[in-house]
């Protein structure tokens, strides 16, 4: 859906690109969840694309969502809220463009509501109306009347004889997604558990449709302090896949990545880096393996655990791999892209105060520095030229290939201060020549 997009943005048809990521997104948040980092870049496209056509207050409301999953996932205080909310507040307010994107939704809820009315009181098709007026509310970003119309569904379903099994799970989840999202999660945990005793009785336990529940009830169960019971639900998810989808299969790495994450939460890391190391090499030998954003937040996660374990090159290594693939895939500037930099410049900074003790004392001389520098490139692959003290050619072009795969924009001239602080994002070198195991 994507790659479709993108080929509709090269021929000039926004709309088509517009659609193709709305049904991206639509994918995504089955799969899950509503509230999942992954989503994060295609909401801003969809901004962007709104804000070309003058649709500012759609645009503001996918804005806000996204800035709702930055919270849900990352908290209210960190870089990537301040840079959505920042973006946010920088949509002119009452823009005239709006008006004819106001006057569209006034004419799609007067069909919506045709709709129902033209349907009999109770039968299953004014329930499908109702859902349906239900998910245009939500992607305007009205969840709480979106929530109350897809109840009113869901009673009518649950009401009616047929086959309705695929319609009321299908509910039951996007109910528990919006919860979640609105941080209702006892509610979106007991929606949830309904859907899965559904599923269960349609389809038997061990249903693939039963991944997504799992996942998406293991976060809730989480957030309301019950870390082990949420474990269990990833770990029969990631059961289920192994099974159905197979132990190489993208999404079983997916689903090892979630119990990784639930296994490092609680502070096991024994069993976190198992699962991170094997979502990595699922992920590797996938085609598009070696910049799939699922195999960056499988090396985050795996950084994670090795820099509390003190394994600091590693962790530093693998953040590093996972930064420029996320600078390549979303740019240096997007959320996951600073956030992920962020964390890596802490790795270093702590590394580096290990190797060094106090890291702001004075050097002997700005040559030592530069040889400092050059031995920290070459020690990462990459081609500083010779160890000596001077920037030439070759270690100018080391450094702008190093700033580019991580987003940066450092070095303009080499002085004292610029050179400081690109040694900020540059892990030491020990007398061995490799990057510092500090202990």
């Amino acid at each position: 859906m994507i790659r479709l997009a993108d080929l509709e943005d090269l021929r000039g048809d926004p709309q088509k690109s517009y659609r193709h990521i709305e049904q991206a997104v639509k994918i995504i948040e089955t799969e899950l969840g509503n509230v999942h980092p992954i989503l994060l870049p295609h909401l801003l496209r969809l901004t962007d694309l709104l804000l070309r056509r003058g649709s500012q207050n759609e645009a503001r409301s996918l804005l806000a969502r996204a800035e709702s999953i930055v919270t849900e996932r990352f908290g209210n205080r960190g870089p990537l809220f301040a840079l959505l909310s920042a973006r946010k507040a920088s949509l002119p307010e009452g823009a005239a463009g709006d008006e004819g994107s106001d006057a569209r939704n006034e004419a799609i809820l007067r069909d919506l509501k045709a709709r129902i009315h033209a349907q009999l009181p109770g039968s299953p098709a004014r329930a499908m109306a109702l859902r349906r007026l239900g998910d245009h509310y939500r992607r305007q970003g009205n969840w709480g009347r979106a929530i109350s119309l897809y109840h009113r569904s869901l009673e009518l379903l649950m009401a009616s004889d047929g086959p309705y099994h695929a319609a009321r799970v299908s509910l039951l989840r996007d109910l528990a997604l919006l919860e979640q999202g609105l941080g209702e999660e006892a509610r979106a945990i007991d929606h949830l558990q309904w859907a899965i005793a559904l599923t269960e009785s349609e389809y038997g336990t061990e249903s693939p449709e039963l991944m997504p529940l799992l996942t998406a009830l293991g976060h809730s169960q989480r957030v309301m302090g019950q870390p082990s019971q949420g474990r269990l639900g990833l770990a029969r998810a990631l059961e289920i896949s192994l099974r159905v989808r197979g132990k190489e299969h993208p999404g079983t790495a997916i689903a090892t990545t979630e119990l990784g994450e639930a296994f490092l939460l609680e502070k096991e890391y024994v069993p976190a880096k198992l699962m991170f190391v094997r979502a990595v090499e699922i992920l590797r030998a996938q085609p598009s393996g070696s910049l799939s954003p699922e195999l960056a937040r499988a090396l985050i996660g795996l950084a994670s655990v090795q820099d509390r374990q003190e394994s600091f090159s590693e962790a530093i290594r693998n953040q590093r791999e996972a930064l420029i693939i996320l600078v390549k895939r979303l740019g240096a500037e997007h959320p996951q892209s600073v956030d992920a930099r962020n964390t890596y410049l802490s790795f270093v900074e702590a590394a580096n105060r290990r190797a060094l003790g106090d890291p702001g004392r004075p050097r002997e001389r700005f040559q030592d520095r530069i040889r400092d520098l050059q031995d920290r490139l070459a020690a990462i692959g990459l081609d500083p030229g010779p160890v000596n003290g001077r920037i030439g050619v070759r270690t100018k072009s080391a450094l702008i290939s190093f700033e580019k795969q991580l987003g940066l924009s450092l070095s303009a001239d080499i002085d004292e201060e610029s050179l400081a602080r690109i040694l900020l994002y540059l892990p030491v070198v020990n007398s061995r020549g490799g990057p510092d195991e500090a202990s």
